[in-house]
């Protein structure tokens, strides 16, 4: 008889699979728009309200921020910065006067002898006459609160001019109309205003009521006195 094997057939391993490499994707950096004249505003935005400004440093265009139009920032000063358009809401609102083209801010550098000779051109407004020229910063200038204020009344040297769609100004570094002390720099956020309508006082029912009869002891009083006089003549 043949002998019976007694070896075992030994099982093959199941191999391991390998993990799976993590790919991280390669973010690519968003292009910085192009701003050759350094003043914060691309030249895109500026072009597209007007020729040529985007080249020029004391030029600066750029969409108003109500209103519709654009509005263009002009000074006899080397650089402007900084160049933004603001709502009143956005500084906190003035409820003395509302601002149909919002306000525009900006910072001003290498003025001569310190002063600004800025004209601000609201593209879309056809007569600006009508309304006043407000500010919003500090006042004194440097000081930490911040408000809204005419230009004009504060500083009368500002020469403040308002013709046609433009409003031209002077700021001197350190006075009124700028919001930091003697430093160098201009800086300033202001627009065109109109006064905000008297709000109409809305009485409650207990208030008429008291009105009525106040009224009607007016006329009552009338009544007798005149009554009177009559009386007094007989």
């Amino acid at each position: 008889a043949l002998p019976i094997s007694t070896a075992t057939t030994s099982a093959t391993p199941t191999p391991t699979p390998s993990p799976t490499a993590t790919l991280t994707p390669t973010l690519t950096p968003t292009p910085t728009p192009l701003d050759t004249d350094g003043d914060g505003v691309p030249d895109t935005v500026e072009e597209a309200c007007a020729e040529g400004t985007s080249t020029n440093p004391n030029s600066t265009a750029l969409p108003a921020a109500s209103g519709g139009g654009c509005v263009i920032v002009e000074s006899d000063c080397n650089q402007h910065s900084a160049v933004a358009v603001f709502s009143a809401s956005q500084l906190g609102g003035d409820a003395s006067f509302s601002y149909p083209f919002g306000l525009v801010g900006f910072t001003l550098q290498g003025c001569p002898d310190g002063i600004a000779q800025v004209t601000l051109t609201f593209t879309s407004a056809s007569d600006l006459s009508l309304l006043t020229f407000r500010k919003f910063g500090p006042l004194p200038p440097g000081a930490s609160n911040a408000v809204f204020y005419t230009l004009a009344e504060e500083n009368p040297n500002a020469n403040v001019t308002i013709s046609g769609n433009t409003i031209s100004f002077q700021l001197q570094d350190g006075q009124p109309g700028d919001d930091t002390g003697a430093d160098g720099l201009i800086v300033d956020q202001g627009g065109p205003a109109r006064p905000s309508p008297a709000a109409v006082p809305v009485w409650s029912a207990r208030g008429r009521a008291l009105a009525v009869l106040a009224l009607a002891a007016l006329g009552l009083g009338s009544l007798i006195v005149r009554r009177n006089r009559t009386l007094a003549r007989r």
